[in-house]
């Protein structure tokens, strides 16, 4: 997994604190490999700061557990399937939208009935902004987009999915964004054009500063075509 070391620093809000373990549902990946998808119980007691168990009962030593540092996020599991009483590191990340995004996992809890889904499956891989680019795929290309089931990124910044609506002629989406030491609501219209992705953004709402300030929202309407890596050479 690709991790935008720009927003390691952010405190992405993803919902109410719960005061004492509660039915959700959580995913969990580790190395590539998923360990967890589907009921579990957890505990969320801020941001970045939450713990998930297998059954009902939270007494136990947790399967993962996120607890926040000073700039990011910490990460640590034990295999659901093992008999280990101890947790494993697995280092700083940072979270967005209900999970925390490790270079080698993701840990998700979601209150029972919140769990939002996956982005469409034709629009998941690695993609680039159509145009002059020398090497537009690059990992450090500012014009690269990759998109997993759970998040999107671009160069520093990155969304993660709330809602999607068909419409008429497009998928309209609706996104918790962080970037760039701020965070928002981002709305947008999703279409192909043959072998083109067509990205319109619809406005953004709720921006906010690393440290919670209201800033204005963007309301500029724009579109983006993106091409599928690898792309030849331009």
């Amino acid at each position: 997994m690709r991790v935008c070391l720009g927003f390691l620093f952010l405190a992405c809000l993803t919902g109410a604190a719960s005061a004492s373990p509660a039915a959700g549902e959580c995913f969990i990946e580790v190395g590539g490999a998923v360990h967890l998808d589907g009921a579990c119980t957890f505990e969320r007691r801020a941001a970045k700061d939450f713990a998930v168990w297998l059954s009902a009962k939270a007494d136990t030593l947790p399967v993962a557990k996120v607890t926040p540092t000073e700039w990011s996020a910490e990460g640590s599991w034990r295999n659901p399937s093992g008999k280990s009483k101890t947790l494993t590191p697995l280092g700083e990340g940072w979270e967005l939208g209900g999970c925390w995004h490790g270079e080698q996992a993701i840990i998700c809890a979601w209150p029972k009935g919140t769990r939002p889904a996956p982005f469409p499956a034709e629009y998941q891989g690695v993609w680039a902004v159509e145009g002059p680019a020398s090497n537009p795929c690059g990992e450090d290309s500012d014009v690269r987009t990759e998109v997993t089931p759970l998040l999107i990124q671009h160069y520093e910044t990155a969304c993660a999915p709330v809602s999607a609506t068909p419409a008429a002629s497009s998928l309209q989406m609706v996104m918790s964004c962080s970037g760039e030491g701020m965070t928002w609501t981002s709305k947008e219209a999703w279409r192909m054009d043959g072998k083109f992705w067509v990205r319109k953004s619809l406005g953004t709402s709720d921006y906010k500063d690393y440290d919670g300030t209201t800033l204005p929202d963007d309301n500029e309407q724009y579109t983006t075509r993106l091409e599928r890596c690898p792309i030849k050479k331009r």
